[in-house]
């Protein structure tokens, strides 16, 4: 009687184990998360095996599929191939997922299609950062507002006051934003000195602004789940003088604006004044 009852438990124990092991990697239960993903060739498979084709219209299908292992082996696979017209797509299937192992897999998706439509065109996509000083002329309509403000944040005196740098979602449905570390990041910014000439970047950032050898890797971080909810908005606390040159006194303009690829939209900012010393 032990015995059986020992091979009933080893056996109940297995089937467990078996509905935990998801196709993605993911194991669910206390301790959730991607024990190893799968390797392309068993991903493929197992799309295909799900009545799935590797093409872009069956695998957008695929995001819908009831398993939810499925759908995030579905959004990986669209990963893989940068395809900015599948942003949307993607970003509608991750803001209504539920299941938590699929929604990581998904944001994950996400942001590397941002990253790759994001890098631009300067450098062969190899340049960190847009070039500063660009003109701006938004998009109509618009899709997101971008805007400066005097930030309430306290600072010391040897700083220059914060800029609160606003991203939000102007649509009534998400969209895809890949908040990077810095707003400068993202979009070209304008400095003006207060003797009306460009604010100077200081040498030891200059290297963001230039391609980079083949060999060196930045890198960047983004959010957990790269998405603006409707009239979302997301923001950043700027120190404007870790950038550009701020030593001499007086009154800066500030503004910042650029193409956000993955929305095919221009967002440009208000210029506001930054007050050095008194």
């Amino acid at each position: 009687m032990n015995v059986l009852y020992a091979a009933a438990v080893l056996l109940a124990t297995a089937a467990i184990t078996a509905r935990a092991q998801r196709l993605d990697g993911c194991v669910e239960g206390p301790t959730k998360g991607v024990v190893a993903a799968p390797s392309d060739e068993t991903r493929d498979r197992a799309l295909q095996d799900a009545g799935y084709a590797l093409k872009t219209d069956s695998l957008l299908s695929a995001l819908r599929d009831q398993r939810a292992d499925v759908r995030s082996l579905a959004a990986v696979r669209l990963a893989k191939d940068p395809q900015v017209g599948v942003l949307p797509s993607l970003v509608e299937a991750l803001s209504a997922e539920r299941d938590p192992c699929t929604k990581a897999g998904m944001a994950r998706a996400v942001a590397a299609l941002e990253r790759a439509s994001s890098r631009g065109k300067e450098g062969n996509g190899r340049q960190p950062r847009p070039t500063p000083f660009q003109r701006c002329a938004p998009s109509e309509p618009q899709l997101v507002a971008l805007t400066l403000a005097q930030s309430h944040k306290p600072t010391t005196g040897e700083t220059a006051p914060l800029v609160h740098v606003s991203v939000r979602n102007l649509m009534d449905r998400p969209v895809p934003f890949l908040k990077l570390v810095s707003p400068v990041d993202t979009f070209s910014a304008t400095v003006l000195a207060p003797t009306g000439g460009h604010a100077a970047i200081p040498q030891a950032k200059e290297y963001l602004y230039h391609p980079l050898p083949p060999n060196v890797l930045i890198g960047r971080s983004g959010p957990i789940e790269p998405i603006l909810g409707p009239h979302e908005e997301t923001s950043w606390e700027w120190r404007v003088d870790e950038d550009f040159d701020m030593s001499t006194p007086g009154k800066y303009l500030v503004s910042l604006g650029g193409r956000i690829e993955y929305l095919g939209t221009t967002a440009c900012s208000n210029t506001i004044e930054v007050k050095i010393g008194k």
